[in-house]
């Protein structure tokens, strides 16, 4: 069956029938990951820099990898998670393969026609990101790097046993890398951070099949998202073959003195008993449960059809919320997400939306409800993300709005979780819940660092087979 539009240029979520008809063979050759999150709790992600010399070995073990389908196509990572969903059987190891624009130019690849800060890498932004030099990075990620492998199953032991596995593999041509990946989760199932609140619940959807399964519905905020959003065609592959800008940050979260300050914050806002618990949800924009602070004196959306079906609430936005007084402006997920209350407007909002694909690591010895015993290092979050653009989507989001005090509007402060500005604006808190005429300033920033990343490229199948 000849394949139709290129995958790139769909505007609108894919079908059933796309997947199984006129976009199979576009599907086939697109990396997994993309379109929908791999699943597994536990990853591996492997950072190569090919040796002086050894470009040719390189291109032929990145050919070879790819013609024994050592990588997960898009759709045998779709066909997967339905037979799981029919059968609850395991889809077993999950590899993709990322390459940076070093690593192309390694290669002997023309870069001529990728996009400009891809090319400039993460390196090149540092001072417009407000992030720490590379002497202040983790010690594994201060090398340069040619390509990621990204590797993930359910089984923590096997990706480790794999991960150093690939290391042997590679060592006669590369110099190799390994950040750990492991998802911590809530009772309910929820992904979440180490500072314990849900994280991930609000993600563009490129697939109908998710889309319908928004259990609390789409009447307020809708997800739904062509490919587009997140894909480009391939500079170096076949004329419909797609592929993904990648970004990867390691971010260390200082969990102790995170909930010490939550806890400080709960004083000056006279919060008590259980209502100290707003304190936190007022930072993050939800509770930790995952519920909006908008929505936290309601058991359900209003105007859902359906109960929430124990998953968090996703269906709101903040029209009834304008002046901040419920979620604050600087709220987590109001500042990276502003759902149209922002002065750019709904639709220019939503086109800097990326795929987030992110996982936590470090490992816990704490049962997560005594502050002292809380980390104070050594864990966090790996921001993993998919775009069509990075300086559109990514550094916009991060630079006009995480990190710009006065969005979306002056003097509202920085996001307390992600922001990085060297100006010292202390944010606005409403004293009373759903009230704007009294608020308190209290400075709350600098609990998570970046510890190094990279910008990558996640070519099509067919590129990498053909090097």
């Amino acid at each position: 069956m000849a394949p139709a539009q290129a995958l790139h240029a769909l505007t609108e979520p894919l079908t059933d029938a796309q997947i199984e008809g006129d976009q199979k063979l576009h599907l086939q050759d697109l990396q997994g990951n993309i379109l929908k999150g791999h699943g597994r709790n536990h990853s591996a992600h492997v950072f190569i820099s090919f040796k002086v010399g050894k470009a040719d070995a390189a291109k032929a073990w990145i050919k070879k990898a790819a013609n024994e389908h050592r990588f997960t196509s898009a759709y045998q990572q779709l066909k997967a998670a339905a037979d799981f969903k029919k059968t609850g059987r395991d889809g077993g190891v999950f590899q993709i393969f990322f390459m940076s624009a070093k690593g192309y130019s390694y290669l002997g690849q023309d870069v001529a026609k990728f996009d400009t800060t891809f090319k400039n890498g993460l390196r090149g932004s540092i001072a417009a990101l407000n992030d720490p030099p590379v002497t202040d990075w983790d010690a594994e990620l201060k090398p340069e790097f040619h390509a990621m492998l990204l590797m993930a199953d359910i089984r923590q032991a096997n990706v480790h046993f794999m991960a150093k596995e690939l290391q042997i593999e590679l060592a006669p041509l590369a110099d190799t890398q390994i950040v750990f990946g492991d998802q911590q989760k809530n009772e309910r199932g929820d992904g979440i951070e180490h500072f314990g609140y849900v994280d991930g619940r609000s993600q563009p959807l490129m697939l109908e099949e998710e889309i319908l399964g928004e259990s609390d519905g789409v009447t307020l905020w809708d997800p739904a998202v062509g490919p587009k959003l997140v894909l480009v065609a391939d500079p170096l592959g076949k004329p419909k073959s797609s592929g993904s800008y990648f970004v990867f940050r390691k971010l260390e979260e200082k969990v102790k003195a995170f909930k010490t300050q939550e806890q400080t914050l709960a004083t000056q806002l006279g919060l008590t008993g259980d209502a100290r618990e707003l304190a936190g949800a007022l930072v993050i924009g939800r509770f930790e449960d995952g519920t909006p602070v908008t929505l936290f004196d309601e058991p359900m959306i209003e105007t859902s059809a359906e109960p929430n079906g124990g998953s968090a609430p996703n269906n709101f936005d903040y029209r009834a919320d304008l002046d901040g007084s419920k979620c604050p402006f600087h709220g987590h997920i109001r500042k990276s997400n502003p759902r149209g209350s922002g002065p750019g407007g709904l639709a220019d909002e939503n086109s800097r939306r990326m795929a987030r694909r992110g996982i936590t690591y470090g490992k816990r010895t704490d049962d997560f409800t005594d502050i002292n015993a809380m980390p104070e290092g050594g864990v966090g979050l790996l921001f993993m993300s998919y775009q069509r653009n990075i300086a559109d989507q990514f550094e916009f989001i991060q630079k006009s709005w995480v990190n710009n005090d006065s969005f979306p509007k002056a003097g509202v402060g920085i996001d307390p979780v992600l922001g990085q500005n060297p100006v010292q604006t202390a944010q606005k808190w409403p004293k009373i819940w759903g009230d704007a005429s009294q608020t308190v300033d209290f400075s709350f920033r600098e609990f998570v660092k970046m510890r190094g990343g990279e910008y990558f490229f996640a070519p099509s199948l067919s590129s990498l087979s053909k090097l």
